[in-house]
């Protein structure tokens, strides 16, 4: 298992879906405290089995949110290794969204996540 900060931030939703946006998002995290000043961020810190990739992650969450949304809003998200200067930054894009928001068939995770 590997242990990683995930920071998300999410822009340009729709300020009556907040609530429902962070209770999809806490479901495949246990996010700590929400902040919005702008754009909805919180943090996380996680493990993954190692067969688990950050990236998958990124996008079951990125799905959730749009999902909770009704619509694309951008989702960004920093995934650092704990203890290792490894960070890498993932930013969901618009033509990510158009399928995935209009599809009936888009996956309906949880992603598998352990603490």
């Amino acid at each position: 298992m590997k242990c990683y900060m995930l920071t998300v931030m999410i822009y340009g939703f729709k300020p009556a879906n907040m609530r429902a946006i962070k209770r999809a998002a806490n479901e495949l995290c246990a996010f700590g405290d929400w902040t919005n000043r702008g754009s909805l961020r919180s943090s996380v810190r996680m493990f993954l089995d190692n067969a688990e990739k950050p990236e998958e992650l990124v996008e079951h969450l990125s799905l959730a949110v749009w999902q909770a949304n009704g619509e694309f809003c951008p989702v960004s998200v920093i995934v650092s290794r704990e203890h290792l200067l490894d960070r890498d930054a993932y930013s969901r894009l618009v033509g990510d969204a158009a399928i995935a928001v209009s599809d009936d068939d888009a996956p309906n995770p949880p992603f598998p996540v352990h603490e």
